[in-house]
């Protein structure tokens, strides 16, 4: 991975007539992915992109990721971009599963890799250092994936310390949970429910302490003739009759029975679930182990392979023992479910058994390198308790009120910007976020191309999908032994090589209002990169066009330079760099300071919430990120020790 880290996007600027996007890529450091990642936001804005493109960045820099597919729209990323019409079967089969938007994923990966080459170095890499894994549980018809009712924990009881051994008995409790869960789809409440629960508990840690297997169909035989006939005589401090009736015990055996017939085999046959296995590299590749799970329709099924999965990287990580650096991340979107008892990881009174297993991989996962991301379009439904311990936001657009007061409570206390968060939500377009790092601070972004493809898969497509994999999978593994065919189809780096940073790349660092305005470079040859500038400029998206309409003018004095004259609507940068619209050559004003918004009549003023030096609008101090109008003729504007006029000039 180069030094920079995770690129998630470009930086944004607010401002009231438009957000403009700048060349300035913004990366995570890839050590915050310790204390996990939190994207939330409105369906349709894009919180599902950010996601995967912390899954790219994390896969291109070594790290293994393991994603559950609630919905079908994550399992795209083995669609890599790169890969489009790379031979006639991978093309054929990816028109076949991406539809009617095939030629639209197309057209945006070739925008995306002619505008950036940055970008395009990095995507180009991505399809070559990634291997794709995709697996179906409880489905025979792509790959399936072995999983058990009842796994047994990494480690005897006289093995594990303290904290292990009550990490196993949450775990053990959220399976007893999911299964009963499965057994009668809903939600285990009342006595008797509390009652089955605690009984079986205490079956699965006898069985723990005495080594006895309750895997597969043989461990769901032992368990229902261990229901018929206990192999301990007391429960607690009462007799096991006392405790639970042999009636009630029969009804219980029946039920868990039942798991031994129809579909629900299903569940333990196919690839062993062997997470050392799974997430070795392959020929040098990074996996990606995705779970697809879009073909189980009933919650519990879901929140049982959720249950399944945290436990196998406890188990995992428990072995690999304590780590400084990412090692693993697991990302699961849509945490909040339809909410209450049918979400993941809903707010108290729910406790489905995902939620207390993935608890324990929250709470001890930064101490293994076992990195967390969740996301989620329902904000209210999901515990705010739990997820305070996070450490990156990555918040877009939310439409609801109290959705925006419930952010604002949360991360707004525990950032260092000064910025009202509830209403800068409100004019986030679709693909932008405020992002809160695990320093306290907040920047705004816009949400780069994918290397992959984004698109929801149908159930019926992932054979396809498996054969389009395993394709690829057979295209980079000739490339490995025939050099000459990669050069020949690939402009890609080695993953040795170090990518062009964005300042070397022809993406200007600030976009210009006006077309005809000569861009500022800090080096080069400008003919070429004026050229290259007209090139990119071609296939700027519709939220970077240019405002034609201008009815008012203004005049702006910057000690040290002529006079310019300023139109409305209009939107300039001020500060000391030389591609900002207005330069101000003095060591104390920042590299960007001031976004000055010319709205009709009025002015708007926005303090670049990077910087320290807070500016001065008629003897009124901005505070960073806030956002100040103001409708005057004459307006003093103080950046470092530079006093700046502004005068409305009329139409």
């Amino acid at each position: 991975m180069a030094n920079d880290g995770l690129y998630v996007g470009d930086k944004s600027i607010p401002s009231m007539s438009r957000h403009r996007k700048i060349g300035e890529a913004t990366f995570l450091d890839p050590k915050d992915l310790m204390t996990h990642i939190f994207v939330c936001g409105a369906s349709g804005f894009g919180k599902t992109v950010l996601s995967k493109s912390v899954v790219e960045e994390a896969a291109l820099g070594g790290i293994p990721c393991i994603v559950l597919d609630l919905k079908g729209d994550l399992s795209s990323m083995a669609l890599a971009g790169a890969d489009f019409g790379a031979s006639r079967e991978i093309e054929s089969l990816s028109r076949s599963i991406l539809g009617d938007v095939y030629d639209e994923q197309v057209r945006g990966y070739k925008d995306a890799e002619r505008a950036n080459p940055f970008w395009a170095r990095r995507a180009a890499t991505f399809a070559k250092k990634v291997d794709f894994q995709l697996f179906t549980p409880k489905s025979t018809g792509v790959r399936p994936l072995q999983l058990s009712s009842f796994p047994k924990p990494g480690k005897s009881p006289k093995d594990c310390d303290e904290q292990e051994k009550n990490d196993y008995l949450e775990l053990m409790q959220a399976f007893v949970r999911a299964f009963l869960g499965r057994l009668r789809q809903k939600e285990s409440k009342g006595a008797k429910a509390a009652q089955d629960e605690q009984f079986l508990l205490e079956l699965l840690k006898y069985a723990w302490e005495n080594n006895v297997n309750l895997e597969g169909t043989d461990g769901l035989s032992t368990l229902v003739s261990w229901i018929i006939a206990p192999p301990v005589e007391r429960l607690g401090n009462l007799p096991v009759d006392m405790f639970m009736a042999e009636r009630r015990r029969m009804d219980l055996c029946r039920e868990v029975n039942s798991q031994l017939m129809g579909l629900e085999p299903q569940w333990y046959t196919g690839v062993p679930f062997d997470l050392d296995q799974l997430l070795a590299p392959k020929s040098g590749r990074t996996p990606i182990v995705t779970l697809s799970l879009a073909h189980l329709h009933d919650f519990f099924d879901q929140a049982f392979v959720v249950a399944q999965v945290c436990h196998s990287v406890y188990r995992w990580m428990r072995g690999q023992g304590g780590a400084a650096a990412p090692r693993l991340l697991l990302f699961i979107d849509e945490i909040g479910g339809a909410g209450g008892s049918q979400g993941f990881y809903p707010s108290y009174p729910h406790n489905p058994p995902s939620k207390s297993s993935l608890n324990v991989v929250l709470r001890q996962g930064r101490a293994f390198g076992v990195c967390s991301l969740l996301a989620t379009q329902n904000v209210i439904g999901v515990d705010h308790r739990g997820l305070g311990n996070v450490g990156t936001w990555g918040v877009g657009n939310l439409t609801s009120a109290n959705e925006r007061k419930r952010i604002h409570e949360t991360i707004g206390s525990a950032s260092n910007a000064v910025i009202d968060i509830a209403s800068r939500l409100t004019s986030l377009n679709p693909g932008e976020f405020l992002i809160r790092k695990t320093d306290g601070g907040i920047e705004q972004i816009s949400e780069r191309w994918l290397y992959s493809a984004h698109h929801v898969i149908d159930p019926h497509q992932l054979a396809d999908l498996a054969t389009l994999i395993d394709l690829r999978r057979e295209l980079h593994q000739d490339e490995k032994s025939n050099p000459a065919q990669a050069i020949a189809r690939s402009q890609a780096v080695t993953p040795e090589q170090e990518p062009m940073l964005p300042s070397q790349s022809v993406t200007p660092l600030m976009e210009s209002v006006n077309e005809d305005r000569d861009v500022a470079w800090d080096s080069g040859d400008e003919t070429v990169l004026k050229q290259d500038l007209n090139d990119w400029t071609a296939t700027r998206s519709a939220e970077q066009t240019i405002t034609k309409p201008r009815s008012v003018s203004w005049t702006i004095s910057i000690p040290g330079s002529n006079d310019k004259i300023l139109t409305a609507p209009g939107c300039y940068i001020l500060g000391r760099h030389q591609a900002c619209d207005l330069q101000v050559n003095d060591p104390m004003v920042s590299r960007r300071q001031l976004i000055i918004d010319l709205v009709a009549q009025s002015v708007t003023f926005t303090a670049d919430s990077g910087s320290k030096n807070a500016p001065i609008v008629d003897d009124q101090e901005l505070e960073p990120g806030k956002i100040v109008t103001v409708d005057k003729d004459v307006l003093e504007i103080e950046v470092g020790t530079t006093k700046i006029q502004l005068r409305r000039l009329g139409p």
